[in-house]
């Protein structure tokens, strides 16, 4: 059977609402997933459900093996090297300095040798954590089975561990800080340093349960080649191995940098062309005010850019980036997300846009809440209002301000969702859900812009 026979018989199937987990082998295999996936949840609801890693491809590398989806795929391709061309040209034209198309690329990524610098201090850090945690579990066997002296010494272990935490993160934001790195390079720093932190927290909580038990004697610490693996592997949840692929296809590594760089640049002609031209006249003047109709051209002027931006840095990070790093690693397990854009409201949309981030929450925060007060309803608001404050902590220590727009955008929409939802068909709730989206990464373009200029002008004056 051939992909168009594949396509036509889910059509018909699905239009027959009949169950297609009977016969998934004459499906793309991502069909297959997705579907799964939904068992999964419910498995998870019912507290059933450990992370589980299984060689997979990414939703979008499996929707680009049907030829109807790769046809629309090629044709962007060709749309995107027509906008460069283009650009290039009316920047050559215009000026005849090919350079000052990327100055947002050198403006925003700037200062790259204190980054790099930045990030060899992070893998320092990371290779302490290793050899000291490594020491506890050392030691730790030569203390009398249940004793006050071993609870002692495991409490001074938790407080050192946290200390040290908070030292990491405060080192890498003074750094930021006292270096003024520009927002892209900040970003880049501060993610990385949240990252590496999430994965000191999945190690201890993997690792340290072997070592309470009676038969010390017989656990082995893991190595230090299975933690470095993972400190660069692509998931946040720690194994001893994963499952691997044979072999590195080098081919599919550079198209994914290419990939990478091309979406990068794309985003810097956006800026350039579709964004800053709207905001160039704005705090030119300390004494110039915005009233309510330029706020609104502003807005109406940002709203698609922007929701481009959104769907580029997903493109970039959930599936170039990472299925990079899968690839160089031959790491096999690639389900970084699943088909978030067919969702029905905001509380599915979370679970699936970025299942890396989703499976630490769900392993480490929603569990133990849900451990300890049997309330899954607090939980879920805590893994919600602890994701918020990481990303408000992020765009802080990236833009300099705290403006906590971008949670109270999910927020608001979120909550209303949930009133609404149930009453709604699936079609109409996503319809529902992709207007919200839309309109919400316009307000947080418009209004975070607006912050920076407020707070450039009061650099100035001040």
């Amino acid at each position: 059977m051939n992909n168009n026979e594949k396509i036509k018989t889910l059509i018909h199937r699905t239009n027959k609402n009949i169950d297609i987990s009977d016969r998934t082998d004459n499906f793309p295999p991502v069909l297959n997933e997705i579907h799964t996936s939904k068992k999964r949840e419910s498995q998870r609801k019912n507290g059933e459900n450990e992370k589980i890693f299984l060689p997979r491809n990414s939703v979008l590398t499996d929707l680009f093996e049907i030829p109807h989806i790769n046809s629309l795929y090629r044709v962007f391709i060709s749309m995107l090297i027509i906008f460069f061309i283009n650009s290039f040209a009316s920047q050559i034209f215009s000026s005849g300095n090919i350079f000052n198309e990327f100055r947002f690329i050198i403006i925003g990524f700037g200062k790259l040798h204190i980054v790099i610098g930045i990030w060899l201090g992070m893998q320092f850090f990371a290779t302490i954590f290793y050899f000291t945690y490594k020491q506890w579990a050392n030691c730790r066997c030569y203390f009398v089975k249940v004793s006050n002296q071993l609870n002692a010494y495991d409490y001074v272990w938790i407080i050192a561990y946290t200390i040290f935490q908070i030292i990491y993160i405060a080192v890498t934001s003074l750094v930021i800080i006292k270096y003024n790195l520009p927002p892209a390079s900040s970003l880049a720093v501060t993610m990385e340093a949240v990252r590496i932190m999430m994965k000191f927290h999945s190690f201890i909580r993997v690792v340290s349960p072997r070592y309470m038990n009676d038969k010390i004697s017989t656990v082995d610490f893991p190595p230090y080649s299975a933690y470095l693996y993972y400190h660069f592997a692509p998931t946040l949840i720690y194994r001893d191995s994963y499952p691997r692929t044979q072999k590195t296809n080098w081919k599919k590594v550079i198209i994914y940098f290419t990939e990478i760089f091309a979406c990068i640049i794309f985003l810097n002609f956006l800026f350039g062309k579709y964004i800053s031209i709207h905001w160039e006249n704005i705090g030119k003047f300390g004494n110039q005010t915005l009233d309510m109709k330029q706020g609104a051209e502003l807005y109406s002027s940002s709203v698609f850019p922007s929701f481009i931006i959104m769907v580029f840095c997903f493109y970039l990070l959930l599936h170039c980036w990472l299925n990079a790093f899968a690839e160089m690693l031959t790491f096999a397990d690639r389900y970084f997300y699943t088909d978030w854009w067919n969702q029905k409201g905001y509380s599915s949309f979370f679970r699936t846009w970025n299942i890396v981030v989703q499976d630490w929450l769900y392993a480490y925060i929603y569990k133990d809440v849900v451990k300890f007060t049997k309330n899954r309803l607090l939980a879920a608001i805590t893994v919600f209002f602890i994701s918020a404050a990481v990303h408000e902590i992020i765009i802080f220590v990236s833009l300099g301000y705290f403006y906590p727009v971008l949670s109270l955008n999910f927020l608001i929409p979120g909550y209303l969702f949930t009133l609404v939802e149930k009453y709604m068909s699936h079609s109409a709730g996503n319809i529902l859900f992709w207007i919200t989206w839309i309109m919400g990464d316009g307000i947080i373009l418009t209004t975070y812009t607006l912050a920076s200029i407020v707070l450039q002008l009061w650099k100035i004056r001040f």
